[in-house]
C-alpha cells in the first residue's frame, strides 16, 4: 500500500468519525446565514443585521424567533446574528434557504467535515515536511478534534471552517506556483471575514508572492461590487456599521481568545455560562492597535529574509496567530488555521512536549464545555492564550529545521 492510500484511508475514517461523533451540536453559526437568507428572501432586509446597538452582542434579530417558528427549528436553539458581508445573506435568500434545515444540514455537516480534514492536508502540502501524510492527518485532525480550537467549529457548524480552508488553499496555491489561484482563494476567504486580508502583509514582504496580489485585487473587487448589486447599498453600509460596532465592543465567552479580553475581560467575567459585554477601554484598544502594527512590521521584516521553508513552516503560522490574536473579534475557532501546522512541533522532543502540553490545556477546554463544570473567569482565555504561545515560540525555535522537497518549490 503506498503511502497516498493510507492518507486517503485515514481521511475517511476520520471523516466518518467525526461525523459520528461530533455532529451533536445544533449548528448554531450555519443558522445564521440561514436565517439571514430567510429574512432575505422575505424583503424584511431589516432583520439581516437587526437594528445598530451601541455595543455587538451575541443577541439574534428578534424577527428570526418567527421564522424559527415557521421552519419547526428547535425552539431551544441559541441563535446567534449574521456578521458576515451581505452578499452571503443574497446567496443564501436564493441556495441554502430555499432547502429544507433537516434535509440541509447533514449534507452541509459532511462537507464541513471535509473541508476541516482537507484544510490540515493543505497544511501538509504547505510545509513539505517529511512526516508522513497519514501520521500528520491522524495526529493533525485527532488534536484539532478534541480541542477548542476544532470542536466548537464542527459543533455549530461555522463558516469558520471554509475561511480556514480557503486561507491554507491560498498558502498551498501560492507555494506550488498558482498565483492565480492562491489570489482567488484568498480573496474568497476575505469576502467572508476580513481579516484574511491581513496575509498581505507576507505576499508584500517577498517578491515570489507579489504575482498572487493581482488576482486577489480583482476578484475581491469583483466581489464587493457583486455584493452591492445583490444586496444594496444600505445592507453594505449596515455591515461596515456591524464591523465599527464590533471594533469598539469586548465580548467576554469562555473561548474569546484574544488580546482585548485577555486584558479588558477580567471586568466582565462571571459565571461559566455568562457572555459579557462593554466597550473596549481606550487605552486597551490603542494599545492592540500598536500591537498588531508592531507585529505585522517584524512579520514583514522576517518574511523578507527567510528560506521557503522558514516562511512556510514558521513564519506563516506565526502571523496566522498573531493577525488572529490582535484582532476585534477573536475565538479560539480563529486559530485553527495556524493549529493546522501543529504536527511540524514533532520533528523535535522539545516540539513533542510543547505539542503534549498545548493539547493538555485545549482538552481541558472541550472537556469544561462539554460537562460544563468550570471554575468562573478567565481561565479558558488565559489557557487558551498559553497554548498560542507555546505554539508560537517552539515553531520560532524549529525554523530552521529542513523540510521535505519532493514538491515543486
Amino acid at each position: 500500500m503506498t503511502e497516498k492510500q493510507r492518507a486517503w484511508i485515514v481521511a475517511i475514517v476520520l471523516w466518518v468519525l467525526l461525523l459520528v461523533l461530533l455532529q451533536i451540536g445544533q449548528a448554531n453559526d450555519f443558522f445564521a446565514v440561514y436565517l439571514a437568507g430567510k429574512a432575505f428572501s422575505m424583503g424584511d432586509f431589516a432583520s439581516v443585521y437587526g437594528p445598530p446597538t451601541e455595543m455587538f452582542s451575541l443577541d439574534a434579530p428578534a424577527a428570526w424567533s418567527a421564522i424559527v417558528d415557521d421552519l419547526g427549528i428547535n425552539p431551544d436553539m441559541t441563535l446567534y446574528p449574521y456578521i458576515y458581508p451581505p452578499i452571503w445573506a443574497a446567496l443564501s435568500a436564493v441556495t441554502l434557504s430555499q432547502i429544507d434545515p433537516d434535509v440541509l444540514l447533514p449534507f452541509v455537516s459532511g462537507i464541513n467535515i471535509a473541508m476541516f480534514i482537507g484544510m490540515v492536508a493543505l497544511a501538509w502540502r504547505v510545509t513539505r515536511t517529511q512526516q508522513p501524510m497519514s501520521i500528520w492527518l491522524l495526529v493533525g485532525v485527532l488534536f484539532l478534534a478534541s480541542s477548542t480550537f476544532g470542536f466548537v467549529p464542527i459543533r455549530q457548524g461555522q463558516w469558520q471552517i471554509l475561511t480556514s480552508f480557503l486561507i491554507i488553499l491560498s498558502l498551498e496555491r501560492a507555494r506550488a506556483g498558482a498565483h492565480h489561484q492562491a489570489g482567488i482563494a484568498l480573496a474568497f476567504a476575505t469576502s467572508i471575514k476580513l481579516y484574511p486580508l491581513l496575509l498581505l502583509v507576507l505576499w508584500l514582504a517577498r517578491r515570489d508572492q507579489w504575482r498572487n496580489i493581482p488576482a486577489f485585487v480583482v476578484t475581491l473587487t469583483a466581489i464587493g461590487v457583486a455584493s452591492v448589486v445583490m444586496a444594496g447599498t444600505d445592507l453594505n453600509m449596515q455591515f461596515i456599521d456591524r464591523i465599527t460596532t464590533i471594533s469598539g465592543s469586548v465580548l467576554y465567552t469562555l473561548l474569546s481568545y484574544n488580546f482585548t479580553v485577555l486584558l479588558d475581560g477580567w471586568t466582565i467575567t462571571g459565571s461559566p455560562d455568562e457572555i459579557g459585554v462593554k466597550l473596549t477601554t481606550p487605552w486597551i484598544s490603542v494599545l492592540n492597535k500598536v500591537l498588531l502594527l508592531a507585529s505585522a512590521a517584524v512579520a514583514f521584516w522576517a518574511a523578507r529574509r527567510a528560506s521557503p521553508d522558514q516562511f512556510y513552516c514558521a513564519i506563516v503560522p506565526i502571523w496566522l496567530v498573531a493577525m488572529s490574536y490582535f484582532s476585534p473579534l477573536s475565538w479560539s475557532y480563529h486559530f485553527m488555521t495556524a493549529m493546522a501546522f501543529a504536527p511540524l512541533l514533532l520533528r523535535s522532543r522539545a516540539g513533542i512536549l510543547g505539542y503534549l502540553a498545548i493539547f493538555a490545556l485545549t482538552f481541558v477546554g472541550s472537556a469544561i464545555i462539554i460537562t460544563r463544570i468550570a471554575p468562573t473567569g478567565m481561565l479558558l482565555v488565559c489557557t487558551g492564550s498559553l497554548s498560542l504561545l507555546i505554539l508560537v515560540v517552539m515553531l520560532y525555535l524549529q525554523r530552521s529545521q529542513k523540510g521535505r522537497t519532493t514538491l515543486p518549490e
